[in-house]
């Protein structure tokens, strides 16, 4: 599924995602909290891909760049490839 909205604080998200629950929100709402608090991408993905272990279940894994291609496996419905702003973020979710 493909989406465009504003992200707030005049962010714009476009989104592929494979889950369209409350997940994706949750996991927006992640996003939105590590790109308000953090400038490095590094500490971005991390803030991320912590705080979906911590709420959820461990096996996370977050990428977050500007400029890149991303083929994985991941566990049904928990794919997410978005812009906020013209930052790319793909979070997925792995077996183990």
């Amino acid at each position: 599924m493909s989406d465009t909205r504003d992200g707030g604080a005049g962010a714009n998200i476009v989104s592929d995602m494979d889950e369209h629950g409350q997940l994706r929100q949750t996991v927006l709402r992640f996003a939105k909290e590590a790109v308000a608090q953090h400038s490095s991408e590094y500490k971005i993905s991390e803030y991320i891909k912590t705080q979906l272990d911590e709420s959820d279940s461990p096996c996370w894994h977050c990428i977050v760049g500007s400029n890149y291609k991303v083929h994985c496996s991941y566990v049904a419905k928990t794919f997410m490839f978005f812009y906020i702003g013209k930052r790319a973020i793909t979070v997925y979710k792995t077996p183990f």
